[in-house]
């Protein structure tokens, strides 16, 4: 089965620091991935680049298929930065149902 997303090389660098350095991984589908990692080790560099809000210094992103940036399958995901406002009285999942609302998204059971 083909990887949903497919991160082969990736490089970022900001100025002459390397923030990421030749990262590959291929993701598995139905898995649930987590990022742990000290303030400024990458983590939020590396989920920017996965969706094309950063622009890589080399190498490429693959999602289904479609090498990112492409308008049409970024059209389909989703990301919420931890910069960004959730409704604090709110459960989490009360939040995700409530944005995915707004995209036309089913409400959970």
């Amino acid at each position: 089965m083909t990887s949903p997303i497919t991160v082969k090389g990736m490089s970022v660098k900001f100025g002459d620091k390397i923030i990421l350095d030749r990262l590959s991984y291929d993701f598995e589908s139905g898995k649930i991935i987590c990022l742990i990692g000290p303030s400024g080790s990458g983590k939020s560099t590396f989920i920017k680049s996965i969706v094309g809000m950063q622009k890589l210094d080399s190498g490429s992103v693959e999602i289904l298929e479609v090498k990112i940036p492409d308008r049409k399958i970024l059209g389909q995901l989703g990301y919420m930065a931890q910069e960004d406002a959730l409704f604090k009285e709110l459960t989490g999942k009360q939040n995700l149902e409530f944005f995915g609302s707004l995209q036309g998204i089913k409400k959970m059971n």
